[in-house]
């Protein structure tokens, strides 16, 4: 296909040699290059990978909508970064339902949410960002997330999982009926329920005007490649200054006029002359460029032509002196500090030029200057890299511990958050090199959507963005200022953010659309058992272009809707997070009429069975801008299984759609749980260190609402001292018992006893039942474990084991494949081979007899399992990360 490509574009052979440089006799004597170079012979050959690419991408969407019309096909798009990618993002919306790419995050993928989230917005299609498992990222992240991608919302990895895997441990515990982990479970679920909330005003929100654009050049991902983060750290930059900004390339250059600002730089090493005169235009015409050392330095085939080349050192007001290295610091014109890494380009200035920063010997390196009705920012540098280098997501990491230097490094000298008392975690990003391009920005004429009063000094402690649906806008705030020492999968909001109160607010707004009424969306906030997700209206403030808000509080996350009218807004909360069977929840509901008429409506709470709403729903009457609450109780049965069940507010009208509140879970507890300790492994009472029968539980109800007994029954020469006691609880309702098991003597056996729990809790029959294995000497018996003989299962079912144990050692084989699965250290239970539900280790085989040929068939079939295992092991590294 390459040669039939090769010989459409060149018509003959001969063509074909004179282009590349080459003497081939033969059109299939024709070979692509092994290895990036700066030949023909590579640029074709990466043309070639690129429409190949896209033309398969294409095929498979194509042929699953002939035979499903309707089958959305979501493509994560190729992976990013070297040469050998090939990867044009900006031509796959004509192969795809939806752009997508995994692996986003800021530290090291901004890129993998802005460039598909702007491919998508230019091209009418939608965009996905498939990120980690919720509890992998702090809510402002995940909302920093939400911002900064596509507005298909996020996908995750996995939603939950078993506790003990290094990455896709999830919100909920699968090992446990998908028990919730809170806090950081219901931080993640809010950003789902913004989506349901907002519904088509946030799938089909636009961003705001752009402020700045970012030229990524297609031709230097495909001949060059781009290292990450080069782009990255222009990105971070961005976000941290609360600018919009949008991606574009060759394919969107004649965009170009519609940026105050435009940043050029290493990502755009590969030029022409025609890209050229059009930034020279740009610039001519009043646009103004910040261009980082690194754009514009090679041709159309990769091969250097300056820094810059192509007569742009006119447009930047300089030509390179020298490529200097070893450079740590600049010095600034003001005094201040530029932390710098890898080399620089130093620069011999023309006449007109400004000297922003030097080395330490006074070579100039940043650089300013005017140029027709538009002006030239010149770093000689690599922003991009020097910025993400110390970027980190919530500012840890800085050294100094003078308590103001930190808090003008973290928030800037005019903002100071009410740490009262805490210590909040410092920012570590490069605020000079910031300062800068803000400073630039700000003289550009560029704004920010949303500005923070004290808040926009600090560089990164908020990040606040704005949308456009229509004639409605709404805005995201992440808080990014937390407390020192906290983790966030175990640290409630209010207690891991620093609390900002009274967050003063200036979102801009189009001279078409002013909205005159701002209310805060609901979100669901856990405070102990208290649940709360109601909206609340918002002074407005109307100005020429902008309105004005305070917003009350900001612990880690909130939206707020701007509006003229909008569908009544619903919410809910309840007095309990936790409960028992028995137990009644108070539930209280809110409406605000968001609309420019009055209107009746009926209110009920929706309750997943088998809650019970005790009252029938509510009629109310509203008139524009009023809200009302109302009461109601859900009662949990008492023979309520555990388990998690919703509940939601519903507000209905005639003629209209019904309005949902975001919806509340409640965590049914069992009002007893015991487990019994060892009952899993095989105990040896005649060589085990540990050969008691250890009970422990809770109990959640009053001592005397529960009675409940213990029976150990024994194999025959096994004995347990008590057989039969009561179990009671102390004041904090922990219980706490145990049976001495004893060996009565004689030869290697194993044998299964029964401990059975049974009585009554709040006057309900209670039983439960758990068998033991006990044993001694050397015994082999079977066992059925979950266990997966593939990667490809979803779910690994219940697979008959072979186990060999002893007072050392336990091991576990796979009969038939001569697999051991585990090999267990019994004193300390730890097993030696790789952790996981794979089959791998060591693999044994019987090698059977030489007559028949019986030991070539055995052979071949260990061959063949060997290829297999090696196969899962092979997967397993891939899907698991963790082998």
């Amino acid at each position: 296909m390459f040669r039939e490509r090769l010989l459409k574009k060149y018509q003959n052979l001969a063509a074909i040699n004179q282009a590349w440089g080459t003497a081939f006799p033969s059109l299939e004597a024709v070979t692509p290059p092994q290895r990036p170079d700066t030949s023909q012979a590579w640029v074709d050959f990466q043309e070639h990978r690129v429409w190949a690419q896209l033309d398969f991408a294409a095929f498979v969407t194509q042929t699953l909508h002939a035979y499903d019309p309707n089958h959305l096909v979501v493509w994560s798009l190729p992976f990013w970064g070297s040469p050998v990618c090939a990867a044009n993002w900006w031509s796959w919306p004509g192969s795809t339902d939806i752009l997508m790419r995994h692996g986003i995050d800021f530290g090291g993928g901004a890129h993998r949410m802005a460039i598909p989230r702007d491919v998508a917005e230019s091209s009418g299609k939608s965009a996905n960002a498939l990120c980690m498992p919720p509890d992998y990222n702090p809510d402002y992240v995940q909302m920093m997330f939400q911002l900064a991608a596509g507005r298909s919302g996020l996908s995750h990895v996995c939603i939950g999982g078993t506790p003990d895997h290094t990455y896709y441990q999830g919100a909920a515990n699968s090992t446990l009926g998908w028990k919730r982990k809170e806090p950081i479970y219901t931080a993640s679920r809010n950003l789902n329920q913004l989506v349901r909330t907002l519904g088509r005003t946030f799938l089909l929100s636009k961003q705001r005007p752009p402020q700045v654009g970012v030229y990524q050049s297609e031709k230097t991902l495909d001949l060059n490649g781009i290292e990450n983060r080069k782009i990255n750290g222009i990105f971070l930059l961005l976000e941290d200054l609360n600018v919009d900004y949008r991606v574009f390339s060759e394919s969107g250059i004649h965009r170009i006029s519609e940026f105050p600002v435009v940043i050029i730089g290493p990502f755009a090493r590969c030029f022409s002359e025609p890209e050229a005169q059009g930034f020279r235009n740009y610039v001519e015409k009043g646009g103004h460029l910040i261009f980082v050392r690194g754009a514009a330095e090679a041709d159309g085939r990769n091969v250097t032509v300056g820094s810059p080349g192509f007569g742009l050192e006119e447009l930047v007001g300089s030509k390179q002196a020298a490529d200097m290295g070893g450079v740590k610091l600049l010095k600034g014109s003001s005094g201040e500090d530029f932390p710098v890494m890898l080399a620089v380009s130093t620069r011999e200035v023309q006449p007109d030029v400004e000297i922003v920063a030097q080395t330490t010997d006074g070579k100039p390196v940043v650089t300013e200057r005017n140029a027709g009705k538009g002006r030239v920012l010149y770093v000689g540098a690599d922003l991009g890299s020097i910025y993400q280098s110390s970027w980190t997501q919530d500012f840890a990491g800085i050294d100094r511990t003078d308590s103001q230097v930190i808090d003008d490094n973290a928030f800037g000298s005019w903002f100071r958050p009410d740490t009262a008392g805490r210590q909040a975690v410092a920012l570590q990003g490069h605020r000079t090199w910031a300062q800068l391009v803000s400073r630039f920005l700000r003289d550009a004429g560029a704004y920010s959507s949303v500005t923070m009063q004290g808040v926009t000094d600090a560089i990164g402690a908020v990040r606040a963005k704005s949308f456009r649906q229509g004639n409605d806008y709404w805005v995201g705030f992440a808080n990014r200022v937390v407390q020192k020492g906290m983790d966030h999968k175990s640290s409630p909001p209010d207690q891991y953010h620093i609390l900002i109160s009274n967050l003063r607010c200036t979102v801009r707004v189009d001279a078409d659309v002013k909205p005159t009424a701002a209310y805060i969306l609901p979100m669901n906030r856990l405070s102990g058992e208290q649940q709360t997700a109601m909206p609340e209206p918002l002074a407005l403030t109307a100005g020429a272009n902008a309105v004005s808000l305070t917003l009350p509080r900001l612990e880690g996350i909130a939206a707020v809707l701007l509006t003229n009218e909008y569908e009544p807004l619903v919410g809910i909360s309840a007095d309990h997070y936790h409960v028992l069977p028995g137990e009644v929840v108070r539930l209280k509901g809110r409406i605000i009429n968001t609309t420019r008429r009055p209107f009746d409506a009926t209110l009920s709470a929706d309750a997943a069975a088998p809650l019970a709403v005790v009252e029938k729903p509510f009629k109310v009457s509203l008139r524009p801008g009023a809200a009302q609450e109302v009461s109601f109780s859900a009662a949990v049965p008492p023979d309520a299984a555990p388990g998690h069940l919703l509940v939601q507010i519903v507000a209905e009208r005639p003629g209209a759609q019904p309005r949902v509140s975001p919806s509340l879970e409640l965590e049914v507890q069992s009002a007893v749980e015991i487990d019994v300790l060892n009952a899993d492994r095989t105990i040896m009472p005649a060589t085990d260190r540990d050969h008691s029968l250890r009970i422990s539980g809770i109990c959640r109800v009053r001592p005397d609402d529960f009675d409940l007994t213990v029976e150990v029954k024994t194999p025959e020469e096994f004995s347990a001292t008590p057989r039969q006691f009561k179990l009671k609880a102390d004041a904090s309702g922990s219980i706490a018992a145990e049976a001495e098991l004893k060996d009565e003597g004689g030869a290697s056996r194993v044998a299964e006893g029964e401990v059975t729990i049974q009585g009554t809790v709040r006057g309900l029959p209670f039983q439960k039942k758990l068998p033991i294995r006990l044993a001694r000497g050397t015994v082999a018996y079977e066992e059925f474990l979950a266990v997966k003989s593939h990667s490809s299962g979803v779910e690994g079912g219940k697979t008959r084991l072979i186990a060999l144990e002893n007072e050392k050692i336990k091991a576990n084989f796979i009969p038939g494949a001569g697999v051991l699965y585990d090999l267990v250290l019994r004193e300390t239970n730890n097993d030696v081979l790789v952790k996981g539900e794979y089959p791998y280790g060591f693999v044994l085989y019987a090698w059977g007899g030489w007559l028949g040929g019986g030991f070539a068939q055995v052979r071949r079939e260990a061959r063949r399992d060997r290829a297999r295992i090696k196969d899962s092991r092979r997967k397993a590294r891939y899907h698991e990360g963790d082998a």
